[in-house]
C-alpha cells in the first residue's frame, strides 16, 4: 500500500524527542560473540529481516577479517529495561556467527602472502574449526566499532529507525512499527490477526474469539493480497489493520485538538496516546465485527469497497473499514436497517469521488465525506447517539469538512 507517507523525508516532525545517549567503543569479535551467547545482545530480533546474504557475501566478509580490512560500525540499541539489539549490522554479525559455528567454508584462495602468522592460501576451503590457530585468533581479535544507543523510549527508537534505515532494502513503515511497538499488546493483536509472519504472540488473541479470528485472518488477507496470500510479504496486512486503527480513532495528544496528519503520524499518534488501556478482547471483537460489516455492505459500489480496478486499494479499504465502524454502531443502536444502509451508500456513491492525488488532506477529506455523508442521512437523535459512541471520529470528520 502506498500513499503520501511513503515519500515523506521524516515523520512526526512536530514531536519533541529527548536527547539520545550513546556510547562509541570498539569490541572484539570474541567479546561480541560472548554477548550473543550470554543473551546480552540479540543479533536476530524477531522484527529484523531473516538471513538474506548469500554465501559469496558471507565468505567475502570473513576474508576481509582475515586480511584486516576494517568493518563498518555496528549500531546497537536498547530500550529501557530490555536487552540490546542490533539495529544496523545484523547481516555482518550473522555471517560471522555462522562461520564460527562451521555453517559454511571458505573458497579457494591463491594469495600466498604472509599475514599475521598464517597465509590466506592456508585458509582455502576451510571451516572455522579447520583454520590455522593464527587465523582463528585474527578473526576473534578483530576489533569492530560499536555505537551503543542507551535506554531509549519509544519516540527515540522510532527516530533512530527512521534515521538509520538506509542500508540494504529499507524497512517500510509497517516493519519499523513492528520493531518499535513489538511490546505493545495492541500491536501484538494486530500482528497475530494479520498472520503476516511467524506467530510470536499467540496468547494475545482471546480464546473466546479463536474461530472468528481465523475467519477474519483468512478474509482480510484475501483482500490485501488480492486472493493470493503469500508467505513472504512486507507486513501489508498488519499495515492495513493499523491504518484502520489510526484513522478510526482520530487520536490527538492530551489537551490538544485533533489535527489531520500523514498516515505514519496518524498511526504513531494512535500508539502513543490512543492504544493505552484499550481492552484487547473488545478490540478483537471490534476488528471482527467491522470487517464483517465492511464485507457485507460494500459490494456493488464504484467508490467504496476493498478494490479499485480489481486490485486491493488502501484508500478505499481503509475508508470502507472506518465507515463500517459507523455503520456497525448505527445498526447496533437500531438506527438503520440493512436496506437503509444500502440506500444511503448508493446515494453517497453517486456523489463522492476518490481524489486524483493522494496526500494528507485528500485522504482525510475522502474518509470524512463518507462518514459525515452517512451521518447526514440519520435523524438528529440518531446522530447524537453516534456522537456519544464515536466522539473522536465524528468530531474529527466534521472538523475536516470545515
Amino acid at each position: 500500500m502506498t500513499d503520501e507517507s511513503e515519500n515523506e523525508e521524516f515523520a512526526f516532525e512536530h514531536e519533541e524527542v529527548d536527547p539520545i545517549t550513546f556510547q562509541a567503543e570498539t569490541k572484539s569479535v570474541r567479546a561480541l560473540m560472548l554477548e550473543v551467547e550470554d543473551k546480552e545482545l540479540d543479533i536476530a530480533p524477531s522484527w529484523q529481516r531473516g538471513d538474506v546474504w548469500n554465501d559469496s557475501k558471507k565468505r567475502n566478509l570473513i576474508k576481509s577479517l582475515l586480511v584486516g580490512i576494517p568493518l563498518p560500525s555496528l549500531i546497537v540499541f536498547n530500550e529501557k529495561n530490555s536487552m540490546s539489539s542490533i539495529l544496523d549490522g545484523k547481516q555482518r554479525m550473522t555471517a560471522i556467527s555462522q562461520y564460527m559455528d562451521d555453517d559454511f567454508s571458505l573458497k579457494n584462495y591463491k594469495e600466498d602472502k604472509q599475514l599475521n602468522g598464517f597465509k590466506l592460501k592456508e585458509c582455502q576451503n576451510k571451516l572455522f574449526s579447520e583454520l590455522p590457530d593464527a587465523a582463528k585468533r585474527k578473526i576473534r581479535q578483530t576489533l569492530i566499532p560499536v555505537t551503543n544507543l542507551k535506554n531509549l523510549d519509544k519516540d527515540q527508537v522510532y527516530v533512530i529507525f527512521e534515521l538509520y534505515n538506509t542500508s540494504g532494502t529499507n524497512l517500510n513503515a509497517a516493519e519499523i512499527r513492528n520493531a518499535v511497538y513489538r511490546d505493545d499488546p495492541v500491536h501484538q493483536l494486530a500482528y497475530e490477526m494479520a498472520a503476516d509472519g511467524v506467530s510470536h504472540y499467540p496468547d494475545i488473541v482471546p480464546k473466546t474469539y479463536n474461530t472468528q479470528v481465523e475467519l477474519f485472518t483468512e478474509e482480510i488477507r484475501n483482500y490485501v493480497y488480492n486472493f493470493k496470500p503469500k508467505e513472504q510479504n512486507r507486513l501489508n496486512t498488519v499495515d492495513f489493520i493499523e491504518r484502520y486503527l489510526g484513522y478510526s480513532t482520530c487520536t490527538s495528544a492530551p489537551g490538544k485538538k485533533f489535527k489531520k496528519s500523514s498516515t505514519k503520524d496518524t498511526i504513531r499518534m494512535f500508539y502513543k496516546h490512543g492504544a493505552i488501556g484499550l481492552n484487547i478482547d473488545d478490540l478483537c471483537k471490534e476488528l471482527v465485527d467491522v470487517l464483517s460489516t465492511a464485507s457485507s455492505v460494500s459490494t456493488g459500489f464504484t467508490n467504496i469497497g476493498f478494490t479499485k480496478d480489481n486490485k486491493f486499494n488502501g484508500l478505499f479499504a481503509t475508508t470502507t473499514m472506518v465507515l463500517s465502524k459507523v455503520i456497525f454502531t448505527a445498526k447496533e443502536l437500531k438506527l438503520v436497517t440493512d436496506s437503509k444502509v444500502k440506500e444511503i451508500l448508493t446515494k453517497l456513491d453517486s456523489k463522492i469521488t476518490p481524489p486524483e492525488n493522494q496526500n494528507t488532506s485528500t485522504i482525510w477529506l475522502y474518509q470524512s465525506e463518507w462518514v459525515t455523508g452517512f451521518l447526514e442521512q440519520l435523524d438528529q437523535n440518531g446522530v447524537k447517539k453516534i456522537n456519544l459512541e464515536l466522539p473522536n471520529l465524528t468530531s474529527a470528520s466534521r472538523q475536516v469538512m470545515g
